[in-house]
């Protein structure tokens, strides 16, 4: 140590300190989740749409009864059954209850082939990641 700082030498050019270089990448990207992360917070009495696992691309409706962790909710269906879901696997919906949302969720289908080609342009931009 010399003045309360670590000299550098022509090892430190071949080995470089990488520790730190991974702090700096995460924290950057903590932050940059942060900006953008909407939370996903529900509360008793809550209409969701809950995943249905059995049938893949069903989501079934309910109401969110409890709160059985910070990401985990107890949800009662419409047909009276109780289901545990994670947060990833339950939406906000409408008051209005439907039984069996289709496909339609799916926001990765694209343009439907009944629109002219402007509008398919507008759309197909609409669903590309960039």
């Amino acid at each position: 140590m010399l003045f309360g700082r670590i000299p550098k030498s022509h090892l430190d050019l071949i080995k470089p300190n990488i520790s730190q270089c991974v702090k700096d990448k995460q924290s950057l990207q903590q932050r940059q989740h942060d900006e953008h992360a909407k939370p996903r917070v529900f509360a008793p009495e809550d209409p969701v749409f809950v995943k249905d696992f059995p049938s893949g691309k069903k989501w079934l409706s309910g109401e969110i009864i409890t709160t059985e962790g910070p990401h985990t909710y107890q949800i009662s269906l419409l047909d009276g059954h109780r289901i545990h879901r994670h947060v990833n696997h339950i939406i906000h919906r409408s008051s209005e209850p439907t039984q069996v949302l289709a496909p339609e969720l799916d926001l990765l289908t694209g343009p439907s082939e009944s629109t002219s080609s402007s509008d398919t342009t507008t759309k197909y931009h609409m669903f590309c990641f960039r």
